[in-house]
């Protein structure tokens, strides 16, 4: 292996929490994620050594370290435009004590893109395993509580398409039958949803209610039905809905 780590420092600006918003630049052609293991500091380290390090942690999460690689001049010392943007490092959503991972040596790490596994590793990979880094790096500079060491990536890394902001309804439609074109019938609030077609990032439930509808309606009057999006996660329509009025005897 390499002798010493290839490190960078990133800023504050750059996390963001999970389901935060990540912005792919304008220029860029080819931006990707990187699922890495992310090592919190629970007590300052200064020139600690490799036995001692893991005393250090204070717990562990999970990271998605976004780079865009148009940018990038030096591969091994990634310069800032390509690994220190804002909102370019999602962290979380939650923190592992470091009392429940006995060896964060031996964690398995997955990326999925839309359900799809693109990525698989495991930490006992690293080059440099977490006491080899924090040795390290508190060897020359202090590490204070708080601190986050990313630690790299698995292979499978591709290109990141822009999502959709939360709140919009890219495209959604359904088929509604009413179960009769009786006015006079008792039944006619029954309605069924046959087909549902969202063009999202991510999987999506829609529910059909109808909520506007004549006091006795003939064929032909206007019904209003209501598409919900739910469970559509951050990046599609989650929890909004969107009124659709056609004829009241109307299949669609």
């Amino acid at each position: 292996p390499q002798e010493e780590p290839l490190v960078f420092l990133k800023g504050p600006g750059t996390l963001i929490g999970h389901r935060g918003q990540t912005r792919r630049p304008a220029d860029a052609t080819f931006m990707h994620y990187e699922c890495e293991l992310a090592v919190v500091i629970g007590r300052p380290a200064r020139r600690v050594r490799r036995a001692t390090a893991l005393a250090h942690v204070a717990g562990y999460t999970i990271a998605n370290d976004y780079a865009v690689r148009d940018y990038l001049e030096n591969w091994y010392r990634p310069n800032l435009r390509v690994k220190n943007r804002d909102t370019g490092t999602v962290i979380g959503p939650w923190l592992v004590d470091a009392a429940d991972v006995p060896d964060p040596g031996q964690l398995a790490l997955r990326t999925r893109v839309n359900g799809v596994l693109t990525q698989q590793g495991n930490t006992r990979d690293l080059i440099h395993d977490i006491p080899a880094l924090i040795e390290y790096l508190s060897s020359f500079m202090t590490l204070q509580s708080g601190d986050v060491i990313l630690t790299g990536t698995p292979q499978g890394v591709v290109n990141v398409n822009p999502g959709t902001p939360d709140g919009t309804i890219i495209n959604a439609s359904a088929n509604i039958a009413s179960d009769t074109n009786d006015p006079n019938s008792s039944n006619d609030q029954a309605i069924t949803t046959t087909t549902v077609t969202i063009l999202s990032p991510v999987a999506a439930d829609l529910s059909v209610a109808k909520v506007a509808e004549p006091s006795t309606p003939l064929p032909g009057d206007d019904v209003t039905y209501r598409i919900t999006v739910s469970n559509a996660g951050p990046s599609a329509a989650s929890g909004v809905s969107l009124d659709d009025t056609v004829p009241a005897d109307t299949t669609f």
